[in-house]
């Protein structure tokens, strides 16, 4: 009896620390610390009133008087937000990537122009603004032109970066059983180095979102950026968290969907395996 008691406790045993060494434990880390700043929040919540910093509860209250609102401006602040940064951020990963091909077509060309990318990669996006501004006005074309110019250097940097990392012996390979150069750079190339470039598009989304908000503040104040302003300059801190966890929420969502992308390209080229 007391031999199938303990071999019975030592499957048991077994099971739970195969089922404990399974679990990811960079995800257990990431709700620890969401539960940290949770709880950071409520007690600095607690401490200070509402016109300084929003508890948790005064914000999500905040929250469901802003979508009850009949002028649905919060709903329409995120639907510009959201026209703006997309149509701004694709087409800066549409520029990015065929700046990156043409790179890669002529090594020359992509030698050349490599440092210009960099000192213009250096050069903050807002000083570009007045200029913008004053060729298109303060519509939105001006704020999708701000976003796109935010996201498109990140895009092609990083793409030409991912090119060049990759073994020149498989492109040459391709060229000695009769491809084109075009062909050898699509066909082999560029699925090797297509993860790192949307890592790269990654890099570009946080530029990109963070152009968005400050073309919004710095041309019309329209879209969640001139919520932003208008529940800051008013001290509406409860308004003014639901904005910035909001503009969070779009970046961690684009994030996200973008390493989900990463992902799917490094496992078709054999990268990394089915089980990561």
């Amino acid at each position: 009896m007391m031999a199938h008691f303990t071999a019975v406790l030592s499957e048991e045993l077994g099971a739970a620390r195969k089922f404990l060494t399974s679990i990811d434990k960079a995800k257990i880390l990431l709700v620890f610390l969401f539960c940290l700043a949770c709880i950071v929040w409520f007690l600095l919540g607690e401490k200070y009133p509402a016109a300084t910093f929003a508890s948790p509860y005064e914000t999500f209250e905040a929250l469901y008087w802003m979508l009850a609102d009949r002028h649905n401006e919060y709903i329409v602040g995120i639907g510009e937000t959201l026209s703006v940064f997309f149509r701004g951020f694709l087409g800066a990963v549409a520029a990015g990537l065929s700046l990156t091909l043409v790179m890669g077509l002529s090594p020359l060309l992509g030698r050349a122009l490599n440092p210009l990318l960099d000192l213009l990669g250096s050069v903050p996006n807002i000083a570009f603004m007045p200029m913008v501004v004053a060729l298109m006005g303060l519509d939105q074309p001006a704020k999708v032109t701000i976003v796109f110019l935010g996201a498109v250097l990140p895009v092609a940097i990083n793409g030409h970066a991912a090119l060049r990392q990759i073994d020149g012996d498989y492109e040459e390979a391709a060229l000695d059983l009769g491809a084109t150069r075009l062909r050898a750079l699509l066909a082999v190339v560029w699925p090797l180095a297509l993860p790192q470039m949307v890592a790269g598009m990654r890099v570009g989304a946080g530029y990109a979102l963070a152009a968005c908000v400050v073309a919004e503040i710095y041309t019309a104040m329209t879209g969640l950026g001139g919520l932003l302003v208008g529940y800051g300059n008013s001290f509406n801190m409860p308004r003014y968290f639901v904005i910035v966890i909001t503009l969070a929420l779009i970046g961690i969502f684009t994030t996200a969907l973008l390493r989900y992308v990463e992902t799917f390209f490094a496992r078709r080229a054999g990268l990394i395996s089915e089980r990561e």
